[in-house]
């Protein structure tokens, strides 16, 4: 759905390059315990490519803002992004299911990952 094989490039590459930086985090927390002082640096490495990665996609994000908002003061209109949703989205499963039922999925993996695995993980450390 992007403009210009550039930006789905640098989409493609950003996306491919935070998730191997998460697999390459994850790897090293398994291993963390082997060698620490190591193991921080790397663990430094994989949330700076993560946080570029975030900053990245927030640029790029304010930019399409801003360029919507600039056709908008000079035009008095919003761009007409087409019928919504888009052909190709809107139309998935979690498209369908009501809005309550995501977030109740949304707050129950809070629960979980935010709140339960690390209880747990304390709890079995001490």
């Amino acid at each position: 759905m992007m403009d210009g094989a550039f930006r789905k490039y640098l989409f493609t590459a950003t996306c491919v390059l935070v998730i191997g930086a998460a697999l390459f985090g994850l790897v090293v927390l398994r291993r963390y315990e082997r060698d620490p002082p190591a193991a921080e640096k790397r663990l430094l490495i994989a949330y700076s490519l993560i946080t570029l990665g975030a900053y990245g996609a927030g640029f790029a994000e304010f930019y399409q803002i801003g360029s919507n908002a600039i056709a908008r003061l000079r035009t008095g209109l919003w761009p007409d992004f087409g019928a919504l949703p888009h052909a190709l989205a809107g139309y998935t499963p979690y498209d369908r299911l009501p809005e309550v039922i995501g977030w109740t999925v949304f707050a129950l993996w809070i629960a979980i990952v935010w709140i339960a695995l690390p209880a747990r993980r304390l709890r079995t450390n001490r």
